[in-house]
C-alpha cells in the first residue's frame, strides 16, 4: 500500500499548481441505509472525478458511512475498491488529517455544505449550514470553483448533487464489487451453516412493520415445499434453506427499525417463528456467527453484507420485491435491501422470485 498522506499535505501539494480549485472531497456523513450505499457512493465517486479531486476513504460505523467516526470498518474492507480507482484516487486519512481539518478551517481552507435531498431541518441546521441539495449551488460547475481546497460534505444523499456524469455514475455503479476478503469470510460461513455452494435455497423476510410472524413463518415453510417439490432433477440443490431477514436478536447486528422486538409480545412471537423454521431445515447467518471460530463483524453493516452475499451464493432465492400479493403484502415491507439482492443475483445470471411462491 502506497504511503499515506495527511489531507493537508495533499490540498497544499495541489493548491501550488492550482489555484481555486477543490482538491479533496471528504464526505463526513452519508444519510443512506446499507442497500443505498452503492448510488451514493457511485454519485460521491463520481463527484470527485468530475473534479480531479482525491476522495477520502469513509468507514463503517454502526451501520452507517462516513469519515466522522474513529475505528469501524474501512470501506475498502468491504468493496474492492482496486475497481473503483480507475475513476477516482482514494486515499486514507492518517490519524492527524482530523486534526489539520479543524484547524484548517477556521482560515478558510474547507468549504462545508449539506446536502441532504430529504427533510434538512435537523440533519443540517444542527450544522449551521443550509441545504443545497438540489439547487445551483449543488451543481458540479459550482462545487469546484471557490478558495477551499477540501470540500466537506455532511448529510449526503443520492440525487442531491446536479451535472453528475450519469455514463461514469452507471459504471462505477457496475464496477462496484464486495472486497475479497468478505468472499473468504462467507465462505467460512457456509462451512459453519453446511450450506454447499449454490446447493440451497434463500428466502428473504424484512418483517419492519409487519407483526404476524408465526403466521408468515407458515407460509414461508409453505413456500418452501413448493419449491422443493419443482427442483431440477439434475440440480445440486439440497433441503436446506438460508434465511435472510432483520429479525435479530442480537442488537450489537439489529437495525434501527425492530426495536419492536425488546417488547416481550412482538420478541417471543419472532422468537417462535424463527424456532419453527428452524425445525424444517432452515439456517440463518446468526447461527454460524455464536460457533466457535466464525468470524466476527466489525460493523452490523459487514454482518449485512455477509447476508447479501449468502443470498447472492444460493441457488434459488425468494424475495418480495416489488410484490403486492399474499403472502408477501403481510409479511413483508418493500425496501432497497431486497432490490440490491435481486441485482447482486441478476450479475450472477441466478434465479430469484420476486414473491414466496
Amino acid at each position: 500500500m502506497p504511503q499515506m498522506t495527511s489531507l493537508f499535505h495533499l490540498a497544499v501539494a495541489f493548491l501550488v499548481t492550482c489555484e481555486a480549485t477543490v482538491s479533496i472531497l471528504n464526505v463526513v456523513t452519508f444519510d443512506e441505509g446499507l442497500s443505498s450505499h452503492r448510488f451514493a457512493l457511485a454519485e460521491v465517486l463520481t463527484l470527485a472525478h468530475q473534479l480531479q479531486a482525491v476522495f477520502v476513504e469513509p468507514s463503517y460505523c454502526h451501520g452507517r458511512l462516513g469519515t466522522s467516526c474513529s475505528g469501524g470498518v474501512r470501506l475498502g474492507s468491504v468493496f474492492n475498491l482496486t475497481r473503483l480507482r480507475r475513476w477516482v484516487r482514494i486515499e486514507q486519512e492518517v490519524p492527524s488529517s482530523s486534526v489539520n481539518l479543524q484547524n484548517r478551517s477556521a482560515h478558510g481552507s474547507v468549504r462545508k455544505v449539506c446536502l441532504h435531498s430529504g427533510n434538512p431541518a435537523d440533519s443540517c441546521q444542527h450544522l449551521n449550514l443550509t441545504a443545497i441539495a438540489g439547487k445551483s449551488e449543488a451543481a458540479v460547475s459550482a462545487l469546484e470553483h471557490g478558495e477551499e481546497a477540501i470540500l466537506e460534505v455532511h448529510h449526503y444523499r443520492r440525487g442531491s448533487v446536479r451535472g453528475l456524469s450519469s455514463s461514469v455514475t452507471h459504471a462505477i455503479t457496475a464496477a462496484l464489487d464486495f472486497a475479497e476478503e468478505q468472499y473468504d469470510k462467507v465462505r467460512q460461513i457456509m462451512g459453519l451453516l453446511g450450506l454447499p455452494a449454490r446447493g440451497y435455497i434463500a428466502f428473504h423476510w424484512r418483517s419492519e412493520n409487519h407483526h404476524a410472524y408465526e403466521k408468515c413463518a407458515r407460509d414461508m415453510l409453505k413456500s418452501h415445499a413448493k419449491l422443493l417439490q419443482n427442483r431440477n432433477s439434475s440440480s445440486d440443490e439440497g433441503p436446506l434453506a438460508l434465511l435472510v431477514s432483520d429479525i435479530q436478536f442480537n442488537t450489537s447486528l439489529r437495525w434501527g427499525g425492530m426495536g419492536e422486538l425488546d417488547r416481550n409480545s412482538s420478541g417471543a412471537a419472532a422468537q417462535r417463528a424463527l424456532d419453527l423454521l428452524f425445525a424444517h431445515n432452515f439456517t440463518k447467518l446468526d447461527r454460524a456467527l455464536r460457533q466457535p471460530g466464525a468470524p466476527v463483524p466489525g460493523d452490523l453493516a459487514e454482518a449485512s453484507v455477509w447476508d447479501l452475499i449468502l443470498a447472492q451464493q444460493a441457488g434459488r432465492m425468494a424475495t418480495c420485491s416489488g410484490c403486492h400479493t399474499e403472502p408477501c403484502h403481510s409479511c413483508a415491507w418493500q425496501g432497497n435491501y431486497a432490490r440490491f439482492v435481486v441485482d447482486l443475483r441478476s450479475q450472477e445470471h441466478q434465479q430469484t422470485l420476486r414473491c414466496w411462491p
